[in-house]
């Protein structure tokens, strides 16, 4: 079991449409753009059940779950915009540590551009990953994740889209800015609204990430402009910087 992403990730809009993308206002049509992860999920899942039927029974279930618990920390903005981002949530990060200290969970805690840029929220990540025994990681948000030439459209918003080169600049970016927040650099990785895939895992690779917790087996995201993991393993597996049989396909 996972924690939920952030509605903007995992491709839903909230019922406002404030926030601006290129400094263009957010229409309705827009902001159906951002809600096909949940439909793309049900679709797969109904696909692979068809493809590779589910031999799960009682009698061969495990008798422990193992529980993952990540927490995207990441700025206010519900929709992606570039400017006045704010991340005033993370000062009620430390609010769930007794919780999660209560259930025994060790969150990795996925830090965006943004939020690891906020003024003081440092203080409040480290307090959190400290009490809890947890993970500093990198959550990358390539609409405000600077260097930012390419222009502003929901095809952009996944990070596959973008050249290696600008995505190498990106990584760059967000590791500098965890370096200065906190003074190291993390190895764990997630992009923004799951839009990972192959055409990233090199440029992980090359910055120094040793896991990628962008794949989401059995969803398809090419409808939103993003990689499809239809065919990706449900059980976890090396991250290479050449794709393998049974590894994300474009």
């Amino acid at each position: 079991l996972t924690s939920a992403p952030h509605r903007a990730d995992r491709g839903e809009a909230p019922s406002h449409m404030g926030n601006s993308l290129g400094g263009r206002r957010l229409s309705s049509a827009d902001g159906g753009r951002y809600r096909g992860v949940k439909r793309a999920f049900r679709r797969g899942l109904s696909k692979y059940r068809e493809r590779r039927p589910l031999a799960i029974s009682p009698r061969t279930m495990a008798p422990a779950a193992l529980l993952i618990c990540s927490i995207d920390v990441e700025e206010d903005n519900w929709l992606p915009q570039r400017s006045a981002c704010t991340a005033e949530n993370v000062r009620r990060l430390p609010t769930l540590v007794p919780l999660l200290k209560d259930l025994g969970v060790r969150p990795t805690f996925f830090v965006s551009h943004a939020a690891a840029r906020h003024p003081g929220a440092a203080a409040f990540i480290e307090r959190a990953i400290e009490e809890t025994g947890g993970e500093l990681a990198a959550h990358l948000h390539p609409w405000n994740t600077p260097p930012s030439p390419e222009r502003a459209t929901p095809s952009t918003t996944m990070m596959c889209n973008l050249p290696p080169e600008l995505q190498r600049a990106k990584l760059a970016s967000l590791l500098d800015a965890h370096e200065s927040a906190f003074g190291r650099r993390p190895t764990t990785f997630r992009a923004g609204r799951l839009g990972g895939g192959p055409r990233v895992v090199p440029q992980l690779v090359d910055a120094g990430f040793t896991v990628d917790s962008s794949v989401a087996p059995l969803t398809d995201l090419s409808a939103e402009a993003g990689p499809s993991f239809m065919d990706s393993l449900v059980q976890a597996h090396m991250l290479a910087a050449e794709p393998t049989a049974g590894d994300v396909g474009d």
